[in-house]
């Protein structure tokens, strides 16, 4: 990096990662490889600014996994709705915050059928598939929240939606507050 001043040099106030779509593949990709650039940056933490559906709960996990492992402190914030798989991402940060008004749903893993024949080996698999998707996710949950993974398995059962207030008693939400970004900020939004 002779002759370029880094990131952290040129905005002293912070990062601030955007997503504000489903988790697939490419927001996944996206998403680690701004992170993986702001840490080699020497940014001490990073802000990840979510609004999502979730989506691909395996992308999820992967991005969750991938963020959880970069040496830099994770700040996540709820700045609209967050569901299913977008969860984990957001429980990746040691520091978690939500703006009022935010929401967090609960659900179990879904799979949807294409068009086709579907014969019952294919939908035990699936099934299967589906309860593992669901156990895994409650106990990644519950490890960060401090619940058990049963709590957390009817939270997803009953479709549990939390506002933000509701968030803190249930230690998904460290703290409700305004959100702002410092003029000296870097901000990068994953397009996808």
């Amino acid at each position: 990096m002779s002759g370029t001043l880094s990131w952290s040099k040129r905005f002293p106030g912070g990062c601030y990662l955007g997503l504000n779509a489903a988790i697939d593949r490419k927001a996944a990709e996206q998403m680690v490889a701004i992170a993986a650039e702001a840490c080699k940056q020497g940014y001490q933490g990073i802000n990840i600014c979510l609004s999502s559906q979730g989506l691909m709960l395996h992308h999820a996990h992967y991005l969750d996994h991938m963020l959880s492992a970069l040496p830099v402190q994770l700040i996540t914030w709820n700045l609209g709705s967050l569901q299913g798989g977008a969860l984990l991402t957001y429980l990746a940060g040691s520091e978690r915050y939500a703006v009022k008004g935010s929401s967090f749903l609960f659900n179990q893993a879904s799979f949807d059928p294409y068009s086709g024949r579907l014969a019952e080996p294919f939908l035990r698999d699936r099934l299967k598939f589906t309860q593992y998707e669901d156990q895994r996710t409650a106990e990644l949950i519950a490890g960060r929240v401090g619940r058990s993974a049963e709590e957390v398995g009817k939270w997803q059962e009953n479709e549990l939606m939390l506002d933000a207030d509701a968030a803190v008693g249930h230690g998904i939400v460290h703290e409700v507050r305004a959100f702002t970004i410092p003029a000296d900020a870097f901000v990068q939004q994953v397009a996808v």
